[in-house]
């Protein structure tokens, strides 16, 4: 019996959380994406009773972080040669945990999603101290620090709108100093 086989019966029936999961430990990323791309591209999947439904990009990212990740509390980044789904899974999930580092395309789309279309940035009397303040503004600067180590042509542009919106440049220079750790954790495996 081969893997896709082993696949198909341990997942039928079951919800997509259940068959995600099979598949990302059983197949390789190319069957695993063809095996799951109809119902990843969906706004939403059903659960079960003991498995929750919802975003299939958030029950990806759970479940990649659950196999993949030693430290649950501080991974936003995950290096692309970690990454064991298939290459295509990044435009499905415009999302900076799914996204390769390359793909110059869908990072566009992130940063255009979260910079302008989205239209909305921290502002300073919404938070009573400054502490806070930069910690929202650390998602936005974890975006940036990914685009900046692979030379995104677009940087630039899209660190200007957020130090115009009052993101501090020390931020991202946390940012790009937690990332440096968290790909140099990934190169010791």
């Amino acid at each position: 019996m081969n893997q896709i086989e082993k696949y198909r019966i341990l997942s039928a029936g079951k919800a997509f959380g259940h068959r995600a999961k099979i598949a990302l430990v059983l197949l390789d990323s190319k069957t695993a994406y063809e095996e799951l791309k109809e119902e990843a591209a969906q706004s939403m999947v059903a659960g079960s009773y003991d498995c929750v439904g919802g975003d299939p990009a958030v029950i990806l990212e759970k479940i990649a972080i659950e196999l993949i990740c030693r430290d649950t509390r501080n991974t936003w980044y995950l290096p692309d040669n970690v990454k064991f789904w298939d290459r295509r899974f990044s435009s499905l999930f415009e999302t900076k945990f799914f996204c390769y580092d390359d793909d110059i395309e869908t990072w566009s789309k992130i940063l255009y999603k979260y910079f302008v279309k989205q239209q909305w940035m921290p502002k300073r009397e919404d938070y009573t101290s400054t502490r806070s303040y930069n910690n929202v503004w650390g998602y936005f600067a974890e975006l940036l620090a990914v685009v900046k180590q692979n030379n995104h042509p677009e940087f630039d542009k899209y660190y200007e709108i957020a130090v115009q919106n009052g993101m501090n440049p020390v931020v991202l220079e946390r940012k790009l100093q937690e990332l440096s750790e968290i790909t140099q954790q990934f190169s010791i495996i």
